[in-house]
């Protein structure tokens, strides 16, 4: 599972180089829009590659003897376990140091990047909650589908909105009162995300996705990284 990482490196140089080629040797009457659409798909696949090269350097950075889970037990290096990451620029496949005994087991990794435990990634997430607030889950599904490498259905979109929703209505309940900052009568009940958005003045306020990113409820989100021992 795990990758060389001057093979990524090198497969990321083939790319370039065959990016360049084509732009300066394309053949005459070469359409404007197929250079673009090439360039575009090609940046796609270089873009993946560099998240690869992203997750096994980090991976280093949480390869230990022991390390301490977010209840503060002390957990044995395991060995290394594969992960899959649903990124905008397509799956990657990775791996990662896995710590366990006593029946408990932890991937300080994940807590460290905050990666989501399954699913796609948080950008990824966040793309299909801003195109959802204009277009239905079915466009949506369509135009990820039509433009990235990503495989997505109008049920997994619609799951996606549906869940972190729910993680903003939790954010909400325990951030301070935005209401003090908005001038009436712009909202005559509470307001709901969609109109925050849309308010004028445009209120900040943190999307889906931000507080699901700041606040993911998730165990491994707390885990506590040891130093290694001497």
């Amino acid at each position: 599972m795990a990758t060389n990482p001057d093979d990524i490196v090198s497969r990321i140089n083939e790319l370039c180089k065959q990016l360049i080629c084509f732009a300066q040797e394309s053949e005459a009457g070469t359409s404007a829009y197929e250079a673009e659409s090439v360039i575009f798909h090609r940046m796609l696949q270089m873009a993946r590659l560099a998240i690869e090269a992203f997750l096994e350097a980090q991976a280093k950075h949480y390869h230990h003897s022991t390390t301490e889970d977010a209840e503060g037990r002390t957990l044995p290096y395991s060995g290394e376990r594969g992960g899959v990451y649903y990124s905008i620029f397509g799956t990657v496949q990775f791996a990662r140091s896995y710590y366990c005994g006593g029946g408990h087991g932890s991937f300080p990794m994940d807590a460290g990047v905050n990666l989501p435990l399954k699913g796609q990634s948080d950008f990824l997430r966040k793309m299909a909650e801003e195109l959802a607030v204009s277009m239905s889950y079915e466009d949506v599904t369509l135009f990820l589908a039509s433009y990235f490498p990503v495989s997505a259905s109008t049920r997994g979109v619609q799951a996606i909105i549906e869940t972190d929703c729910q993680d903003a209505e939790a954010y909400y309940e325990q951030a301070p009162p935005l209401r003090k900052t908005l001038r009436r009568p712009y909202f005559a009940s509470k307001p709901t995300i969609r109109e925050f958005r849309w308010s004028n003045p445009p209120v900040a306020v943190p999307s889906p996705i931000q507080c699901l990113a700041s606040k993911r409820p998730n165990a491994h989100t707390t885990a506590r990284r040891r130093k290694p021992r001497s």
